[in-house]
């Protein structure tokens, strides 16, 4: 095979240059957004204080001490009112009639007073509520604000009457989040999240009411209550254009499908920020030590910056003791993996250039273009694919073209990467420098989409690579091909007998191939055995990251024994051949390892490192025992 000229080399090194570049900016905008909000919901809190016999500014006080940066607060129904004891509902004849509970009382509430709803009798505190309903009743067109009477020196109404012949199901109407409850998290220095429901029935008054009310109340974010946001799907722009005109922050929980959450994610982009959450079972399911690796994960490795806890034991001598505890041990292992535990903001896009990405696009042409040629030959099929590549490389400087580049440099980078083994005679004599070059090539692919695919879109995954399944085997299929030419013409190598061993080895690599495309992808479907999960979790417990599987115990350990077959066993280059050919998928891998996007880059190049390292070391230990088992044979010279 030829050797790769100088021109190639100059082309990889400069596509590499230009992708750094860009992803330096991408680091810097990571780098500068390492704070992470603890979260709890408010329903827990009030639940845990009252097991406690404390009240629940105390308590919410308390978790602040021990690491609680904010509070969901889940909107309330006339009928949570009515159960809390706040509000009383009755029937008078043909209405309905909502009032407060017990006697006016000896204070009023003076307009104009700091926090006036907050002050005063039971009864006065519970007037508020009455204000909620009527605003939400208002909103949906069953009852008048300009028709409310009440007593001198008191601010709210004191009853609600409501047609009993009307369809409304008054118990089930939304009111809100309670003020009351914001005003006691603010007052403890947390971060008061909004959580609210998409009844049957919203209109724009009711979202636009609804947001607002929880913005002068205190909530600086929202999170979608139930499975889809307020307003979804039909008014859902009105939902996007009231929280950007309030400026709250839209939280967006990961691995669940919400409705509206793609849209708000995509409209609001720079006040998004991406949330982990686990549910009661899985609380009181897991260990400490499990509780905090994960959401370390969730920190260090998927870019989230809201953390949404829950009790880890209903039965427990003390709550609040408990969730304490568990709230300062994830603390300490979001600092631990380079987290600071406070509120967090959104991320500001790199703004990376168009024309930086275009060239590096352009920079990688030339190596491109040699592959193709070098792989398929001087052909028809060559050179129409060298003019897609062209017309692709002149595409990329438009922004949202830059993905098929990507996806060329990606599929082609390893391909290179073999090319460049193959061509070298004298250097198959020195296994690690080939490991080491074939990788290095093979990661300017990965660093070319990082570096293209570049924008706060990919880092809340709002857009992702789309090529991953390509990138991860077309490379392989491609290598494969140019082995099979170089056992002689196609024909007569496809008219050879088959062996038993050979035909056992191709159905055992088929098989590992079709693992491969189950298990791969960012969020991966297919069950991990609980043996796996206990060797991940030890890997990351000894090393700074955990390489990927497919790496160390497949791809880097058969390309390291191909290459050393083909140093001191020249005589069993069919088997190196098929070893350099499984080996290609430890290759793939390490691009596939920078298409995760919304991994921060330096993870990404430190598992790719890694992986590497582990990869060779098992694959230089195995050919130490296998080369003892070798029969005698001449090295070659």
């Amino acid at each position: 095979m030829n050797r790769v000229p100088w021109w190639v080399w100059v082309s990889v090194l400069g596509c590499a240059a230009a992708s750094l570049v860009s992803l330096a900016a991408r680091h810097k905008m990571e780098d500068s957004n390492r704070a992470v909000g603890l979260m709890m919901e408010m329903l827990d809190i009030e639940a845990m204080a009252a097991a406690t016999g404390i009240d629940r500014a105390t308590a919410l006080k308390e978790l602040k001490e021990h690491g609680l940066t904010g509070v969901a607060i889940t909107e309330d129904t006339i009928g949570d009112l009515v159960r809390k004891g706040r509000l009383v509902l009755e029937t008078d004849g043909s209405a309905l009639v909502i009032r407060a509970v017990g006697d006016l009382g000896s204070r009023w509430v003076k307009p104009g007073t700091p926090e006036p709803r907050f002050i005063g009798s039971q009864y006065q505190r519970d007037l508020y509520h009455l204000d909620r309903v009527a605003k939400a009743l208002s909103r949906r067109g069953f009852y008048d604000l300009g028709a409310v009477n009440v007593p001198y020196g008191v601010r709210y109404p004191t009853s609600i009457s409501v047609d009993r012949d009307s369809s409304l199901d008054v118990s089930a109407v939304l009111v809100g989040i309670d003020p009351r409850a914001a005003y006691e998290a603010k007052e403890a220095g947390l971060v008061v999240v909004a959580r609210h429901f998409n009844e049957v029935g919203s209109n724009e008054r009711t979202i636009v009411g609804s947001l607002r009310d929880s913005s002068l109340a205190g909530a600086t974010a929202y999170l979608i209550g139930g499975d889809q946001a307020i307003g979804n799907r039909i008014l859902i722009a009105a939902t996007e254009e009231t929280l950007s005109a309030l400026k709250m922050t839209y939280l967006s929980p990961e691995f669940v499908a919400l409705g509206g959450d793609t849209y708000l994610r995509n409209k609001l982009r720079a006040q998004t920020l991406r949330l982990h959450s686990i549910n009661q079972l899985e609380a009181e399911t897991m260990s400490q030590s499990e509780l905090d690796e994960r959401f370390a994960k969730a920190y260090r490795e998927r870019s989230v910056r809201w953390l949404l806890l829950r009790p880890t034991s209903k039965a427990s001598r003390n709550v609040l003791d408990q969730a304490s505890e568990t709230l300062m041990s994830i603390g300490d292992a979001v600092r631990a993996a380079g987290g600071e535990v406070k509120e967090p903001h959104p991320f500001v896009d790199p703004n990376v250039s168009p024309w930086l990405i275009g060239a590096i696009a352009a920079l990688a042409f030339p190596a491109v273009l040699w592959t193709i040629f070098a792989a398929f030959g001087n052909n028809w099929f060559s050179y129409v694919s060298g003019f897609i590549a062209l017309g692709i490389t002149g595409a990329s400087f438009v922004g949202e073209y830059r993905e098929y580049a990507s996806l060329m440099i990606a599929i082609l980078m390893p391909v290179l990467g073999y090319l460049v083994i193959a061509s070298m005679e004298r250097g198959r004599r020195y296994p690690v420098v080939a490991y080491i070059l074939m990788s290095a090539v093979s990661l300017v692919g990965g660093l070319a989409v990082g570096g293209m695919m570049v924008g706060i879109e990919y880092t809340l995954r709002v857009s992702a690579f789309s090529g991953v399944k390509l990138a991860m085997f077309l490379p392989v299929l491609i290598v494969g091909w140019i082995v099979l030419k170089q056992q002689g013409p196609i024909r007569e190598t496809l008219s050879r007998p088959v062996t038993w061993a050979a035909a056992t080895v191709t159905i055992l690599g088929l098989v590992v191939i079709a693992l491969l495309a189950l298990r791969s992808g960012n969020e991966n479907p297919s069950a991990v055995s609980s043996l796996e999960l206990q060797i991940r979790s030890l890997l990351d417990n000894l090393l700074h990251v955990r390489p990927r599987s497919k790496e160390v115990a497949f791809g880097h350990p058969a390309l390291a024994i191909a290459l050393c077959l083909m140093a001191y066993r020249p005589n069993l280059r069919g088997w190196a051949a098929l070893l350099l050919l499984a080996g290609m998928v430890g290759q793939t891998s390490i691009v596939n390892t920078m298409c995760h996007l919304h991994t921060p880059v330096l993870l990404s190049l430190a598992r790719i490192g890694v992986g590497l390292a582990l990869g060779g070391i098992i694959g230089a230990l195995v050919w130490v025992v296998a080369r003892r088992l070798m029969p005698a044979e001449k090295t070659a010279e």
